[in-house]
């Protein structure tokens, strides 16, 4: 039968039976396969023997260089990282009072370096550290005082919040009332503000003796509008009660002058003064 036992178990063993044209081909190509692929294949085979060893050799090469290096004690790159990070790391958890365990493991000499603690010592002991805060406090000019009787602008000036305009201001609304008698009288100046006063008011002094005092029974209409707190209308009262009702004896009377009110009044008093003509008497 064709295709059955095509190829010799042993060279030059004949076929039992007679091949066909295709076994007769492929037993043909056989024959000569087996001359000419192991003469071509021949040198690449050792080159590539010889490829193969060399990469093993170089593999284990490495393998051992490496296994010889971990085993005799040399720190790698890697390792010196660690153990310098972990030095870093452990010198921030080191106690004050661990300095024999410091000097130790690090070759610190706490003894030698005990001067560079100043800054530490002074904070472990609180009196050195109140002594040091005294010694280092500021030497503070004398508070500033001012008399609000007789300042000028330039002295005026000197307390916070107070320019030329508001000086100019104080002064000018001083001379129209005659005198402060007290410090509170600031809060009616015109653009001086409660938080400007409220700094300004403990620098201030004022003994109240040197009041312009008005004569309410002889002054003329004129001179009674000039004062901020008369005007030209309570002047005009004043002066009609008068002449209807002769001179001003106590205060009392001027509460019947329509339009002064007790407040006004309260303001107004210390800025007056009751000399009774007896002539203008009824």
């Amino acid at each position: 039968m064709y295709g059955q036992n095509l190829f010799p178990q042993k060279s030059g063993q004949k076929l039992p039976l007679r091949p066909g044209p295709l076994a007769a081909d492929i037993y043909g190509m056989h024959k000569v396969s087996k001359k000419i692929i192991p003469a071509r294949m021949g040198n690449q085979g050792i080159r590539y023997r010889i490829g193969i060893a060399l990469l093993t050799s170089l593999t284990l090469a490495y393998c051992l260089f490496i296994y010889f290096q971990d085993r005799s004690g040399q720190p790698g790159q890697l390792e010196y990282k660690l153990d310098t990070l972990t030095l870093n790391i452990d010198s921030h958890y080191v106690k004050r009072n661990t300095s024999t365990k410091f000097s130790k493991h690090y070759g610190y000499n706490y003894e030698a370096n005990s001067k560079s603690l100043s800054i530490d010592s002074t904070l472990k002991n609180p009196g050195n550290w109140d002594k040091s805060r005294t010694e280092t406090k500021p030497n503070r000019s004398p508070t500033l005082v001012i008399s609000l009787e007789n300042a000028d602008s330039a002295a005026l000036e000197k307390m916070p919040g107070i320019g030329p305009v508001l000086s100019a201001r104080i002064i000018k609304y001083r001379d129209k009332l005659g005198g402060f008698y007290e410090v509170d009288q600031l809060r009616e100046v015109y653009g001086l503000s409660d938080s400007v006063f409220s700094k300004i008011a403990p620098l201030l002094r004022l003994n109240g003796n040197n009041i312009k005092k008005i004569a309410i029974n002889s002054a003329s209409e004129e001179e009674l509008r000039k004062h901020p707190y008369l005007q030209w209308k309570l002047a005009k009262q004043l002066i009609k009660f008068r002449e209807a009702h002769g001179s001003f004896v106590e205060v009392k009377d001027l509460e019947e002058i329509w339009g002064l009110d007790r407040d006004k009044l309260k303001k107004l008093i210390p800025y007056l003064v009751f000399n009774i003509d007896s002539s203008r008497m009824k």
